[in-house]
């Protein structure tokens, strides 16, 4: 029996205070904790399993922690269990990516059983999370799924299967991040049949998340197989519950094999339907059913995600803005351009207050409204051709021309430019919310010049700015809607604090150009995606036609 101190791993043979850091020292039996290992102390013991023991380290001269994997001794007199070990690290450093636990070294401990030396990581297990909340906000669940399946996608591309993703081996940081953890029954798919650490006729993973083919025990286990445990685990996150849940091990495995799995929106009502339809895709029983690769799943999960988005309509606030709950619509002017109107034109608020005029006949108010019909008329007849054009080299974005042929006339703003159009939604935004910075873009149909028609359907074509702000220390959502030539600010409390993006790099236009799907009409979100390195264009053909990722990379 010794002392150890938990913070910095350094041992005394009685109780007292740390002589290095001043913490209390802990009374332990463990022969480790103390004990150095490379450059490191093992401090204080942070997970037990099967397989072994986890320990905090630190390096006493710089303070830098990592995490010590030592291999049980039973296991480690055992061949194929030890090479399984070893060959986590080299797969890991095979992979390198962000979202996977990085590996830092491979040692032997001076009393025999070998180790692991991993990044060091502060959070919890996604089981632990779901085990304290149950369900888990959907937000939250997308954006670890897309950094897990950023994950996988590089290990696949390596020909790494991990085939035991389960919530235990997801962890998650303090920051809402995800790290994928114990690639120690991983298979390399280049490797030839038969070799490597896998017994004959053993059946490797986690029952509860095993793929039907791992069940099978099939030989050609793909990537596939980890689609169909992560549709599990994402099944489980949302509803805080497993898809198939039997005490005996046997039926577990046949559900797996036999049983669809049910509908997620049964134990979630809540969750849209785009994201049930990724989660049972990835489900499906024959792996030809399934996403044929993760990037592919990231990209559907990506598409429903901002799709929500797109569609969550706002609900009346309780926070105090100094606009009307239902703010009037204003019409444009016939045959105006709303991208090169001015934001003044859409001021929702009280003109400043001045004395009441003198009172007027009736003759005289009639003859004063027809002076001034005319007086506007001319000046709108010569002024917006004038405004069209300057703003449009102003702004750097082509706008266009209101008298081109077309088969439909030109109603309203018909050659609306949603880049165009943005510095008068941010001011729009900004009368209510200073700080207020674009989120998300969103626009239907766009044609293919990269044009929106928000004239023509009043209730199925718009153009919708979303803003994240503070107004009175709180933070709001500001709505900037156009539609059938007219605008709605709405405002609401948001559930979630989404990232802020810049104004976008590439026009619509010059999207709509790069895009691989070809439709005459397109549904167009622009916003971030944590699972790429920057904001992203995405394009789905109303029609059908699929869908498209085009990055926001033109050159400014």
């Amino acid at each position: 029996m010794r002392w150890v101190c938990p913070e910095c791993g350094e041992s005394a043979p009685a109780s007292g205070s740390c002589t290095r850091d001043g913490h209390r020292l802990a009374e332990s039996d463990d022969p480790l904790l103390g004990e150095t290992v490379g450059s490191y102390r093992i401090a204080s013991r942070i997970g037990q399993g099967g397989m072994g023991r986890v320990y905090r380290a630190v390096q006493p001269n710089i303070g830098a922690r990592v995490a010590i994997k030592v291999l049980a001794e039973d296991r480690a007199r055992d061949l194929v269990e030890l090479e399984r070990f070893f060959a986590e690290a080299r797969v890991v450093n095979l992979i390198r990516h962000e979202n996977i636990v990085n590996v830092l070294d491979m040692l032997v401990l001076p009393s025999g059983p070998p180790c692991i030396v991993m990044e060091h990581l502060e959070g919890s297990s996604l089981s632990t999370l779901i085990a304290a909340r149950g369900a888990l906000p959907l937000r939250e669940v997308g954006a670890l799924a897309l950094e897990v399946l950023a994950a996988l996608s590089a290990a696949h591309d390596k020909g790494v299967v991990h085939r035991d993703l389960k919530p235990e081996n997801i962890f998650v940081t303090p920051g809402g991040h995800a790290k994928v953890l114990d690639f120690g029954i991983a298979k390399l798919l280049s490797a030839p049949p038969g070799t490597g650490p896998t017994r004959a006729g053993a059946m490797l993973g986690t029952p509860a998340y095993l793929a039907p083919e791992q069940v099978r025990e099939a030989r050609d286990i793909d990537a596939r197989a980890d689609v169909y445990s992560l549709g599990v685990v994402l099944f489980e996150a949302l509803t805080g519950r497993l898809p198939f849940a039997f005490d005996s091990t046997f039926d577990l495995l046949r559900a797996h094999v036999e049983t669809p799995a049910p509908g997620l929106r049964t134990f979630a009502p809540k969750v849209p339907a785009s994201v049930e339809r990724v989660v049972l895709r990835a489900m499906a029983k024959e792996p030809d059913a399934r996403f044929p690769s993760a990037s592919a799943m990231a990209a559907e999960l990506e598409r429903a995600l901002l799709e929500i988005e797109r569609t969550e309509e706002p609900v009346p606030s309780t926070v105090p803005v100094p606009l009307p709950t239902d703010p009037p619509l204003l019409p444009l002017p016939p045959g105006a351009n709303l991208s090169t109107l001015s934001s003044a034109s859409f001021s929702s608020a009280p003109a400043a207050t001045s004395p009441p005029p003198a009172a007027v006949a009736p003759s005289q108010a009639r003859g004063v409204a027809i002076v001034a019909f005319a007086v506007l008329t001319v000046l709108l007849a010569v002024a917006v051709p004038l405004l069209l054009g300057r703003a449009a080299m102003r702004r750097g974005h082509a706008v266009a021309s209101l008298d081109r042929p077309s088969e439909e006339p030109v109603v309203g703003a018909a050659a609306f430019d949603v880049s165009g159009y943005l510095p008068t939604a941010e001011a729009q935004a900004r009368k209510i919310a200073p700080d207020a910075v674009l989120v998300s873009l969103m626009a239907t149909p766009a044609r293919s010049d990269g044009t929106v028609d928000v004239g023509v359907m009043p209730g199925g074509t718009e153009v919708r700015y979303r803003f994240f702000g503070t107004q009175a220390g709180k933070p709001i959502s500001i709505f900037v809607i156009a539609s059938a030539r007219v605008l709605r600010v709405l405002v609401n409390e948001p559930q979630d604090s989404p990232p802020r993006l810049g104004p976008p790099r590439c026009s619509l236009s010059a999207v709509v150009a790069r895009a691989t799907v070809h439709d005459d009409g397109y549904q167009v979100i622009y916003g971030y995606s944590p699972g790429t390195k920057g904001p992203v264009w995405l394009l789905t053909g109303v029609h059908g036609n699929g869908g498209d990722t085009v990055p926001d990379d033109c050159p400014r």
